[in-house]
């Protein structure tokens, strides 16, 4: 499974996704609504989180589109990924809790041994 880190690549392979997708639904209504100002937050291992402009677009997609996504997702990453529908406030609270919290808590050293002995 290949990592892509970098924000350009990832706002390459999504817009290639919308074209694709706003030709299947073929309702310009609908992809402006809900599709137009989404992006790809994140991807994780194999998880890729789609940010939605807001919670009621985000709950949509989710129900009605999420399976459609994915298969689109197959065609441009050539691998199956778990999609993850996020509305933005959502997305950049995560980013903050993120930020604050360090990605590994360090134990102190605690020994079993005698310290009278060592």
């Amino acid at each position: 499974m290949a990592i892509i880190n970098t924000s350009t690549k990832l706002a390459e392979i999504w817009s290639a996704v919308l074209n694709s997708l706003e030709k299947t639904l073929n309702d310009k209504t609908v992809f402006s609504n809900f599709f137009a100002n989404t992006q790809i937050g994140s991807i994780e291992g194999d998880v890729i989180t789609i940010v939605a402009e807001n919670s009621f677009a985000a709950t949509v997609i989710k129900n009605k589109y999420l399976e459609l996504i994915q298969d689109h997702l197959v065609d441009f990453m050539e691998s199956n990924y778990k999609c993850v529908i996020i509305d933005k406030n959502s997305f950049e609270s995560q980013l903050k809790i993120n930020d604050i919290l360090p990605t590994t808590i360090e134990k102190p050293f605690v020994s079993n041994l005698n310290p009278k002995y060592t």
